[in-house]
């Protein structure tokens, strides 16, 4: 009963399902957009570091994989997109909140090393906001191609986050973390669950 209440609170901003499943999608794009980053910045903090699977292709596949993910936050459509901000920002609070009053062992947060994120965002969210709708399609026909009612197409919209993607991720691998660092927090990060078994 709980979640169902919970549930139908989530379908208020949204007039359709359509509306919400494209919120989940921008959202997980959002989520799984930063992990293409740290892909090319452990590559280069830990070089040396054991792993079972090392990804082939240098720099490109996270390259891919980061411009797939800003196309997918892109497609969403501003409509979605405004609201995935809005739950970014009660996020962060409730982070902050968390920090400020809870006694943890997490790494402090190191505001230069994260930079990277809040400029990728907001210029997300700005071509998001300028893109245009799809020619013959109304704007409210649910997952479409495009992103508000401003200039930018679907087709000059990937070329310019071709080149935005390229500039975050490189601008995210000079702020990177150092490696003395990162190495100092993998060592105190558990690798496996302790053996319990007779």
């Amino acid at each position: 009963l709980l979640m169902f209440v919970v549930g139908c609170f989530f379908f208020l901003p949204f007039p359709a399902w359509s509306k919400f499943i494209g919120f989940i999608t921008s959202a997980f794009a959002v989520s799984f957009a930063p992990g293409c980053l740290v892909v090319g910045a452990m590559r280069r903090q830990l070089p040396d570091q054991d792993r079972p699977f090392r990804l082939p292709g240098g720099d490109t596949i996270p390259l891919l994989a980061f411009f797939s993910s800003n196309l997918l936050v892109f497609w969403s459509t501003w409509s979605i997109n405004e609201k995935m901000l809005i739950g970014l920002l009660v996020g962060y609070v409730v982070f902050v909140i968390y920090h400020v009053t809870t006694k943890h062992d997490t790494p402090p947060v190191d505001f230069k090393a994260g930079s990277w994120f809040p400029v990728w965002l907001a210029g997300m969210l700005a071509l998001s906001y300028f893109g245009e709708v799809t020619p013959n399609q109304p704007a409210d026909a649910g997952l479409v191609l495009q992103g508000g009612d401003g200039p930018i197409g679907v087709g000059l919209g990937a070329l310019i986050i071709v080149v935005w993607s390229v500039l975050i991720y490189y601008y995210a691998m000079a702020v990177r973390l150092p490696s003395r660092r990162v190495a100092s927090y993998v060592e105190k990060t558990p690798t496996d669950a302790p053996n319990t078994a007779g």
